[in-house]
């Protein structure tokens, strides 16, 4: 509690006023507190660690936003892929189908034959 205390600055009493409150809405006891000291019991733990497992998704979640802004930058763009004439017509032809098969829901890929220089 004296760790929570100074890292959230407030009183040792508000912060157990908060757990209880806790608590009574949970319908639980989360943890021991007093003289002894603190300890989390079964349902503490439990509680604990799904908060745990609820803040990983939501970091994923923001991670996967931040990954669909990116996606949102490049869909604008253009990627231009020129290659030379030489290459044979079946070389540019699965070239072209593969990468449009892999981009399929995000049309990334313009083709344009280039001309000799």
């Amino acid at each position: 509690m004296t760790a929570a205390q100074s890292r959230l600055n407030v009183t040792t009493s508000v912060i157990s006023g908060h757990l209880t409150h806790l608590e009574d809405r949970l319908g639980m006891t989360l943890c021991h507190r007093g003289r002894a000291g603190f300890k989390l019991t079964e349902d503490g733990a439990a509680v604990y660690e799904a908060c745990l497992s609820f803040y990983r998704r939501v970091a994923s979640f923001q991670h996967q936003l931040h990954y669909i802004r990116q996606l949102d930058s490049v869909r604008g763009g253009h990627i231009r892929l020129c290659l030379i004439d030489q290459m044979p017509t079946f070389f540019y032809d699965a070239l072209r189908q593969c990468l449009a098969a892999s981009y399929r829901a995000i049309p990334l890929f313009t083709f344009y034959r280039c001309a000799k220089p």
